[in-house]
Order: structure tokens, then sequence, then C-alpha cells
């Protein structure tokens, strides 16, 4: 990610747009590639551009995409939402992370996987997205940021592996 993608983000955070807005962004962006083509074509006029934002967006996010196209930045969109949403979790004091099991832990389980990430982290608040990964074989696989906790079968098996051929 380019620290212009996270300016952008930070910017869009700080513009205080509705979180709702940003998701029908996301799912735009992901769901109607040919209307970002169009916003980042070099052959589309401002103007035109600048039309068809105002006819889909509105109010402050609608100039943001009017910025966005008039330095030919809407291809940073992915990296630009990330960014957003790396500085709301910042500034709710939420935590991300990731959790690959093969057996889904349960309630009491998720309840103190997420007060032990508080602690840890320094987090009010933590979001855990489950997956379920049968490839595991067993245990599970935590990841937070670029940080990965590895408790799987797998993992150790992979470990040990790794151990005995001396690599």
């Amino acid at each position: 990610m380019t620290q212009t993608a996270r300016n952008y983000g930070r910017v869009l955070f700080e513009l205080a747009v509705p979180r709702e807005e940003i998701e029908e962004l996301r799912r735009m962006y992901f769901e109607t590639p040919e209307l970002m083509l169009v916003l980042n074509s070099p052959v589309v006029g401002e103007k035109e551009k600048h039309a068809v934002i105002g006819q889909i967006f509105h109010g402050r996010l609608c100039n943001f995409m009017k910025v966005l196209c008039g330095y030919q930045s809407v291809d940073q969109i992915p990296d630009i939402l990330k960014a957003y949403d790396a500085y709301f979790d910042e500034q709710s004091d939420t935590l991300r992370a990731a959790l690959y099991y093969v057996t889904a832990p349960d309630d009491v389980q998720r309840e103190g996987l997420e007060k032990y990430l508080g602690r840890k982290y320094g987090r009010r608040e933590v979001v855990l997205e489950m997956t379920r990964k049968p490839e595991l074989i067993g245990g599970f696989v935590l990841r937070i940021g670029d940080i990965e906790e590895d408790y799987s079968i797998r993992g150790r098996l992979s470990a040990l592996q790794q151990k005995m051929t001396g690599r």
C-alpha cells in the first residue's frame, strides 16, 4: 500500500463519510468494474466523469471521488479502502484478527480468545473473522496483521519436518 493510499484513506475517514456510503463505494468498485474503468480512463473527459460521479455518489463522497479522478487515482480505491479500515479501527480502538480453524470454537472459547487478544494488543474491541480450513488437520491459526500464530497440527508437523531435515 502506498503512502498516497494511506493519505487518501485518512482523508476519507476525516471527511466523516457515513460508513454505509463507504460500503456502497466498496460494493460498486468490486461489482461494477466497468464504472471504475471509465472513471480511470484518460480517454473520458473530466467533465463526463464528474457528471457520472454526481449521479452515483452524494455529498462528501462525491467530491472525494472527483478529486480521485482529477489525480487519476481511482485504481487505488482498494488500497484506500484498506487504509480507511485500518485508520477507522485505530480510532475506534478495534483489533481485527483472522482465525482459521478445523473445528469452530464455542462461544466461551471465542470470548476467551477475544479477551486475550484485547489484553495482548491493548484494544477495547476485537473483531474475529472466522474461516474453516480442514487442511489444518487440527488446531487453529490466528493472524493479526503481519503476525501469525500457528497452533495447527499441520503447522507443527511442518516445523517437526524442518527440524528433522535441518532446513
